[in-house]
């Protein structure tokens, strides 16, 4: 096989494709904290994926939001919520300080981080 322009752009956009799909993954490894919806299964792993301290939005109402509204939410917090959620959480972290880093629609949800 020769090597031509056409089969390093052909590999490049399949390394791409391949990789973007692990983007949530590899994103949120270093994360604190993570939020996420027990209601939807795909949240649900996401959360289940990470060895961190966890805040599940499907309580959160109850208590006012009150885990997420206090001071020791950590310096990076990765979610993974419906659209609802998300503007909720990131308005009670802007309140903390914390300025949004990554927000991408996958899955029907919103995968987000903040600093």
């Amino acid at each position: 096989m020769s090597i031509s322009r056409r089969n390093v752009l052909k590999s490049g956009i399949a390394i791409a494709a391949v990789s973007a799909g692990s983007t949530t993954a590899l994103a949120s490894r270093s994360a604190d904290l993570i939020v996420f919806d027990s209601r939807d299964a795909t949240s649900a792993r996401f959360a289940s994926a990470r060895f961190a301290r966890k805040i599940d939005v499907a309580h959160e109402d109850a208590n006012f939001w009150r885990n997420l509204r206090s001071d020791n939410v950590g310096r990076k917090i990765a979610g993974m919520t419906g659209w609802s959620d998300f503007v909720l959480a990131r308005g009670f972290l802007e309140e903390r300080g914390k300025r949004l880093t990554v927000e991408k629609l996958q899955d029907g949800l919103f995968f987000w981080e903040m600093r």
